[in-house]
């Protein structure tokens, strides 16, 4: 995303409060909505003229079509296909994504997910009893540990049992799930 910068005070033909987005990486930025003229700033970052104000997308469809360009698609049946496409606004689809790595993480989470509720049968977690959950250790190995009421993780289960269970026989799906391999 290309920096943004308000304006905090008014200068000659230029309101506080306009919006100067870059033009290109040379320091070289425009006020929105004028085509002329074209400011060169620099070392305005610490002035108390301009504040850096975040062009971050709020949703996906906002999302520049050149994020698309080489990305992994999952399909329906659940494999994953390389496209090199461009999204357009009539074709919107949400499962594309950066990488085949994300691709794969995605598909392990859904499996751990549907696996770890069918574990837990008809217990929920909740914030007012432990659970167990796994995750990535520093060298990369998976590990157990209890979670309480002040954290809590995406996949848990009920007992340490559940957890190591799945350790031994998800072992891939988590790798996968943490982007491990």
């Amino acid at each position: 995303m290309k920096r943004v910068f308000e304006l905090t005070k008014d200068i000659p033909g230029v309101k506080a409060g306009t919006l100067f987005k870059e033009v290109n990486d040379s320091g070289v930025y425009t006020p929105e909505g004028l085509l002329h003229p074209i400011f060169e700033l620099k070392n305005f970052e610490d002035s108390d003229w301009f504040t850096e104000v975040y062009d971050w997308p709020t949703k996906w469809e906002d999302l520049p079509k050149e994020s698309f360009r080489h990305c992994s698609w999952i399909q329906a049946n659940g494999t994953m296909d390389e496209r090199s496409a461009v999204r357009t606004p009539t074709a919107v689809t949400k499962n594309e994504v950066p990488t085949e790595k994300h691709a794969k993480s995605i598909l392990a989470f859904a499996q751990l997910s549907m696996l770890a509720t069918a574990m837990n049968g008809k217990w929920k977690p909740s914030f007012k009893e432990p659970c167990w959950t796994i995750y990535v250790g520093d060298a990369g190995e998976l590990r157990i540990d209890s979670w309480s009421a002040s954290f809590r993780t995406v996949i848990m289960f009920e007992t340490r049992e559940q957890a190591e269970f799945s350790r031994k026989h998800h072992s891939k799906l988590w790798l996968e799930y943490f982007m491990v391999v």
